[in-house]
């Protein structure tokens, strides 16, 4: 089904950076294999934005 089809994708994409250490057996996460700023910006690349924090410009009229 459809959203059998969605899990896989996104399982599919975790994989590809590492996967995702909430979500995986502690015993497979290698922690000297991904850094976290790598993670994050596979998540940018793939999403358009980061994950963890976001630059702005706010234009304050006085």
């Amino acid at each position: 089904n459809r959203e059998a089809r969605g899990l896989k994708t996104l399982e599919s994409i975790l994989m590809q950076s590492g996967g995702w250490p909430m979500a995986m057996n502690s015993l497979e996460w290698i922690e000297e294999e991904h850094t976290w700023q790598e993670i994050e910006e596979f998540y940018a690349r793939l999403t358009g934005q980061h994950s963890l924090y976001e630059i702005s410009i706010d234009e304050t009229i006085k």
